[in-house]
């Protein structure tokens, strides 16, 4: 499962900086639990993927997870040794900014025992502090 941007509106972004933006908190559409960012920070295309089989892995076939963040931030780089100018240089990977309290990622689970050991294996492998958050029916 790639996760890319069918088409972006520029084909080059500007440095995006970790403003202190708080965002505005929609509730959770799809699973029962859901990630909520504590502080802002940048996802890409390979750690989300990567944390997608994490999460296959460690649930086993039951539960559901649905991410709400597709990386559309193109971040290029230059090769080493190039000479100044002629350009910005290819896309090196794409990212997505996670600003503070956004809910980027939704799961369902059965079983409270293995919900419960992929919540804890799922804080210690992110790059941000998070909370879990509980839809109220």
């Amino acid at each position: 499962m790639k996760y890319l941007p069918s088409f972006t509106i520029y084909k080059k972004y500007f440095k995006i900086r970790n403003y202190k933006t708080i965002y505005t908190m929609k509730p959770l559409s799809f699973g029962f639990f859901g990630v909520k960012a504590l502080e802002s920070a940048f996802l890409s295309n390979f750690f989300i993927e990567r944390l997608h089989l994490f999460l296959k892995r460690k649930m086993k076939k039951r539960g559901k997870v649905w991410f709400r963040v597709i990386p559309f931030i193109g971040v290029t780089k230059k090769p080493l040794e190039v000479r100044m100018g002629k350009g910005k240089g290819p896309h090196e990977y794409w990212v997505y900014h996670v600003k503070k309290a956004q809910v980027f990622m939704e799961l369902t689970i059965s079983d409270t025992f293995l919900l419960k050991r992929t919540l804890r294996a799922l804080q210690m492998k992110l790059p941000l502090k998070v909370k879990f958050i509980i839809n109220k029916l």
